[in-house]
């Protein structure tokens, strides 16, 4: 089964891409989807199979093949549209295709996230951070934290704090939980109290807010002519172990998820990891100073 992820505006088509699956579709255009469509728009269509299989000609017929319908659906977000393409099934002679308008990319607001820099320490006070391997880029395949996006659920916009809890389980499998509700609900608090269940174990620790801090250049999507993330809080954390420590029991300890790809596991006497996002390495140089 082919699968394209296609990027318009305003009728016109912008960049096709060809995708692995329809969980990767979602994935690449989950950042770029700011309102979803009140009509679900899809059409299933047919035509005559293209004689140029080359990759190339085939990102060219499948953006001839949906142009007319892009059109016709009319849904234009004034920042462009979001398009899943699915060849659902080959016959002989014709090529059936699945086509649906995922949403429109409408209002240019600022995306906020939340950044989490834990170092672990054994009774030995040796010290690891531990955070993920990108699965997408920026920074595909590199280091980074674990983190995501600060989300809006029912009427209430997510503190760094309230986010962090998420991400945490959902890329690595952390199970962090605050010690009181009021102490996850106060903006002004820059430290909260929490619980992290790991390995079987309660460990007792702070949060520490470093502040806020601006995102790079790596961070612009280029077609669309915005950034992916344009600010991100950074909290960070010393957790204490009884026992000992080490990079191969660390990684058995923790479950890559969503946007991670591994689980990344760092001995903080070899100095600054390499991230493959610039304002990364700014944060952790910050985090290492907080504890030392």
């Amino acid at each position: 089964m082919f699968h394209y992820l296609v990027f318009g505006k305003m009728g016109k088509i912008i960049s096709v891409t060809h995708v692995h699956n329809n969980e990767e579709i979602k994935s690449l255009a989950k950042d770029r989807i700011s309102v979803r469509p009140e009509d679900f728009f899809m059409n299933y269509i047919d035509c005559k199979k293209s004689d140029d299989r080359t990759p190339e000609a085939e990102l060219a017929y499948v953006e001839k093949l949906i142009t007319p319908h892009y059109n016709y659906w009319g849904l234009f977000g004034p920042y462009g549209d979001v398009i899943s393409v699915v060849k659902s099934r080959e016959g002989d002679n014709y090529d059936y295709y699945y086509i649906a308008l995922m949403g429109n990319i409408e209002y240019p607001l600022p995306v906020l996230t939340v950044d989490f820099v834990p170092f672990f320490e054994d009774i030995n006070l040796k010290t690891f951070f531990v955070g993920i391997i990108r699965k997408d880029d920026p920074g595909k395949g590199k280091p980074a934290f674990i983190g995501g996006h600060r989300d809006v659920v029912g009427y209430k916009f997510q503190t760094p704090f309230e986010a962090l809890l998420h991400e945490s389980l959902d890329e690595a499998a952390i199970k962090i939980l605050p010690v009181t509700t009021e102490d996850m609900d106060n903006p002004n608090l820059m430290n909260k109290r929490v619980v992290i269940q790991l390995g079987g174990r309660i460990i007792n620790t702070e949060l520490f807010s470093l502040g806020e801090f601006v995102t790079g250049e790596d961070e612009k999507i280029k077609h669309l002519n915005k950034k992916r993330v344009n600010e991100t809080t950074a909290i960070t954390a010393v957790i204490p172990y009884e026992g000992v420590l080490s990079e191969e029991l660390l990684k058995k300890m923790f479950q890559a998820g969503s946007d991670a790809d591994d689980i990344f596991v760092w001995d903080t006497e070899k100095g600054v990891p390499k991230f493959g996002i610039d304002h990364h390495k700014e944060i952790y140089k910050k985090a290492f100073n907080f504890f030392s």
